[in-house]
């Protein structure tokens, strides 16, 4: 593998205020433990985890996606480049220190990113890349109803591929490239429910996840200022005997 990690989400925030009220009200913490003052959130613990940057530009959304890559001697990535490569804007960069712990104390109990998705209708393409280019293997298929998903592990996160799986799968209709979306790991579904029922802001679920054995509660992108919240529990599974 030639990545280790990816450990920095670049997200675009026209309305920088009013997308960091709505994630504080989810029950996210926000910091500006990195000297450019930027609000950003981070998930996951001081020795693993990821910072998501919020940035005051235009379209809102995810641009880009920090990754580290397992040697000092590889070529630098390029997020326009590997947008064409692999389906989804990557850069190098570099773990930036060990963060203090309370800010990966968030009162929704999220306990770190679980995943990201991209959509590429080109699928087998974008996956020969990942495997050649950049030493990923992917985790077996997905099959939804309404596409396939492909997962590719990154560290101890994924990054999802999807294709559609049919004539009239929804992903023919949707952009190429990085969806506005981010899936947050939670151990308890029910903190985040009475969280946001006390709070303004308009979700949907618990309902089955596209995923199996999970079950997630959903923040469109409309109502929280272009980006899509994913509150994503894994259900333990007890092995049959």
């Amino acid at each position: 593998m030639n990545l280790t990690n990816f450990n920095h989400i670049t997200i675009g925030a026209p309305d920088l205020e009013g997308l960091a009220r709505s994630l504080q009200q989810m029950g996210f913490t926000l910091s500006e433990w990195r000297p450019d003052g930027l609000p950003e959130i981070l998930l996951g613990t001081p020795d693993d985890y990821v910072i998501l940057q919020l940035y005051p530009f235009a379209p809102a959304g995810i641009h880009a996606v920090g990754v580290v890559p397992s040697r000092a001697d590889l070529p630098p990535l390029d997020a326009r480049t590997s947008l064409e490569l692999y389906g989804y804007p990557l850069f190098s960069t570099r773990s930036p220190g060990t963060p203090p712990a309370e800010v990966f104390q968030h009162t929704n109990g999220a306990a770190r990113l679980d995943h990201l998705a991209s959509v590429a209708p080109d699928l087998e393409a974008k996956t020969q890349n990942w495997v050649e280019k950049l030493g990923i293997t992917p985790l077996p298929d997905v099959h939804h109803p309404k596409m396939l998903i492909r997962p590719l592990p990154v560290g101890t996160r994924v990054l999802e591929l999807l294709a559609p799986n049919g004539p009239e799968s929804p992903i023919h209709s949707r952009p190429f490239g990085p969806t506005s979306f981010i899936s947050v790991e939670v151990f308890d579904l029910d903190r985040v429910l009475n969280l946001l029922r006390k709070v303004d802001l308009t979700f949907e679920g618990p309902v089955e996840g596209f995923l199996p054995n999970t079950e997630i509660i959903t923040v469109r992108g409309e109502h929280n200022y272009g980006l899509t919240v994913q509150f994503l529990h894994r259900i333990p599974v007890t092995p049959s005997i």
